[in-house]
């Protein structure tokens, strides 16, 4: 199951979607790569819909820059940069 952040004891998010566009917000662990990848494919298999992975980006927070390019190398996706460090 995708883990996604904690907002208190009672709630939390994982994910958020507006029209075409949608966001993931999970803990960052290989496992949780691991299911957003099955569930992009079974996604594309169920619909026949394909993501756009060249306008699909991944971002870290407090993550270390060599996990966050490895994980987009799995996902096939680009990495945001943020203007500020």
């Amino acid at each position: 199951m995708f883990t996604g952040i904690k907002l208190n004891n009672s709630l939390s998010i994982s994910h958020m979607f507006f029209a075409d566009d949608m966001v993931f917000l999970g803990k960052w662990c290989e496992s949780n790569i691991d299911i957003l990848t099955n569930v992009l494919d079974c996604f594309h298999h169920a619909s026949g819909l394909k993501i756009n992975t060249s306008k699909s980006k991944i971002i870290g927070v407090h993550v270390k820059s060599s996990k966050v390019n490895q994980a987009a190398s799995t996902l096939g996706c680009q990495i945001l940069r943020t203007p500020f460090k």
